[in-house]
């Protein structure tokens, strides 16, 4: 939403943490929690951005790599997007104190739903179509036999097939 409000791009998620547009990677979260017994104790969360990085001297990789400014082409104010940013982090830390969850929020902008994909894991690959989430966050892929599987982000490498062209949802 951050970035939305600031460059006007809605983007999208491929599963389960880069930030996506047209197809390209923007950035990425990263997570680490901790439990005290069943109960989550802590959270820490980082997050990585292409603001007005110049993209033309980058190396290639499985999902290319883009910044705002090229995507939008014009340069993005780091500080408007940065008080945008802690702005929305603020506002959904209050909403899950008072029992929020964001797991919709975050499954209406997976780009990877609907999607062909392959998941190499250490028992293998399996290729099939990414379907939904579970509660949990793991990907449910339905395979080409008919199986559904559930894929859990911290033992696979994700790769689609074509590019995602998924449109995001519209602001509402």
């Amino acid at each position: 939403e951050a970035i939305r409000r600031t460059s006007g791009l809605s983007v999208q998620v491929k599963w389960p943490n880069d930030i996506v547009a047209h197809g390209a990677k923007l950035g990425g979260f990263l997570t680490e929690l901790g439990l005290r017994g069943r109960q989550l104790d802590y959270v820490v969360v980082g997050m990585g951005l292409n603001v007005n990085l110049d993209i033309s001297a980058l190396p290639a990789w499985p999902t290319p790599p883009t910044s705002l400014s090229a995507v939008v082409g014009h340069p993005v104010s780091r500080l408007e997007l940065l008080v945008a940013i802690l702005e929305e982090i603020e506002t959904r830390y209050y909403k899950m104190c008072a029992g929020w969850s964001p797991h919709q929020e975050w499954r209406e902008h997976l780009a990877t739903l609907g999607q062909p994909v392959r998941v190499t894991c250490l028992q293998g690959s399996i290729e099939g179509v990414a379907e939904d989430v579970d509660q949990d966050g793991a990907l449910l892929v339905r395979t080409g036999d008919g199986e559904l599987r559930r894929v859990l982000a911290d033992d696979v490498t994700l790769r689609g097939h074509p590019p995602l062209r998924r449109t995001p949802p519209t602001p509402g």
